[in-house]
């Protein structure tokens, strides 16, 4: 019943649909910012024509209209749906008996800036309540604009989100104290940090992605969660999830030992660690960036393109070449990413 009110709800709203992506259209004939650094990424990383990257970032551009849409009016409406919960659910259960999760370790979920993030975190709150789990703390990066930030803080603190806001100076202390409490903690791993971070190859091309927060979870032994969500129509999403690539949860198991295969997703660590939390570390987020790119290339109307998320790609030298990731990356014959499980067990040939 709620998924035809919500059909309703969008057909009515149609003409405002038809009216913010033709101003999106617009947009991508304009010389701004965003639009030349979304061209410029889609052209180079996806080889795509001018035509087809102007469609994909005018899609883009409209994801932010559905996104305060979805905020502002069918969230608090109750209309707000997810396709797959109870997947969802099971698959966060059999996580939780595998692991043998009995209230001193929560889960990291490692998730990515597809469309509506904050129903992905809505997902991964529902999830955890009904469980009755401990709490989950997610990353935020605060808002330039004070309005904005009032206006992300009281709609967080509304629907029971815990944040961890990353201009505080004491975040890691904070972070690992919730985490030695049994909490779980939710990232957003794909954004860029200013500085320092760890380089993977994305894309073709090398680029830096935050390191503390998983590294964080690393160290406290936490079972990582790839997790984004695919909007199918304004209001109703589908999860895409997969175990992430645990290999510091594998007893007397070094991330070496998991080397070499023919079939395996290569993401390049510009520079491995020699440090052995540190590279369990890299073959995690090397892992989510193999994940993610492949959910991309499936879906690249749904992920932000327009931001310079290869700015910080460092220079190699020809002395200098990265070396191949000594992990394995198992990926069965899938189309979709939600299928895909990253793991030490071989598929079938």
């Amino acid at each position: 019943m709620k998924f035809a009110f919500l059909c309703l709800f969008n057909i009515i709203l149609l003409p405002f649909h038809a009216l913010f992506f033709s101003i999106a259209i617009v947009m991508t004939f304009l010389p701004l910012f965003p639009t030349r650094v979304g061209m410029k990424n889609l052209r180079s990383k996806l080889g795509v024509s001018r035509v087809r990257a102007q469609y994909l970032l005018a899609c883009v551009f409209f994801q932010y209209y559905l996104y305060i849409l979805e905020l502002l009016v069918i969230w608090p409406l109750g209309l707000l749906q997810q396709q797959n919960t109870p997947e969802f659910d099971s698959f966060l259960v059999s996580m939780r008996k595998k692991y043998q999760l009995n209230g001193k370790r929560g889960i990291l979920m490692a998730g990515g800036h597809f469309c509506n993030i904050e129903g992905l975190g809505k997902s991964m709150r529902d999830a955890h309540e009904k469980q009755g789990c401990k709490h989950f703390y997610v990353l935020a990066q605060p808002s330039g604009s004070k309005i904005i930030q009032f206006l992300m803080d009281s709609f967080r603190r509304a629907n029971r989100f815990h944040v961890l806001w990353t201009k505080n100076k004491d975040l890691l202390r904070t972070m690992a104290k919730k985490v030695s409490e049994g909490h779980g903690l939710a990232l957003l791993l794909d954004q860029k940090p200013s500085t320092g971070g760890m380089f993977l190859e994305f894309f073709g091309e090398f680029a830096a992605f935050p390191k503390k927060g998983i590294e964080v979870g690393v160290k406290a032994e936490m079972p990582v969660v790839y997790l984004a969500a695919q909007r199918i129509l304004p209001g109703y999403f589908r999860l895409h999830f997969a175990e992430g690539f645990n290999s510091h949860l594998i007893p007397g198991i070094s991330v070496t030992d998991l080397e070499g295969n023919s079939r395996v997703q290569l993401n390049r660590i510009f520079e491995p660690s020699a440090v052995d939390f540190e590279r369990h570390s890299q073959a995690v987020m090397a892992g989510f960036v193999g994940w993610l790119e492949l959910l991309v290339r499936q879906q690249p109307a749904q992920w932000f393109w327009d931001y310079k998320k290869w700015s910080r790609t460092p220079q190699l030298s020809a002395s200098q070449q990265p070396k191949l990731p000594e992990v394995a990356f198992i990926l069965p014959q899938a189309t979709d990413a939600s299928t895909v499980h990253l793991g030490t067990e071989k598929t079938a040939s």
